[in-house]
């Protein structure tokens, strides 16, 4: 709406103004775009690194777990 209303205003003004005011949607168009484009690549980041951590943690508890049986068997009578 915000948009139309500059537009109308810039009507009364002339071409140039019109020009400029479309130049200026179609920039913060741009920009909101690029924004939500980093926004969706940092939420990827965040959770490839957090798939990372948790096959860190799972990679851990397995060879904590070989070491255990390696040192302690159980005992089989």
């Amino acid at each position: 709406m915000e948009e139309h209303k500059a537009l109308a205003d810039a009507k009364e003004q002339g071409k140039e103004a019109i020009a400029a005011v479309k130049a200026r949607i179609a920039q913060d168009h741009t920009a909101s775009a690029e924004a939500r484009k980093v926004e969706k690549l940092r939420v990827a980041a965040e959770q490839q690194v957090e798939k990372a951590r948790v096959a860190a943690e799972k990679k851990a508890k397995q060879a904590e777990q070989r070491v255990h049986i390696q040192y302690h068997p159980p005992d089989v009578y």
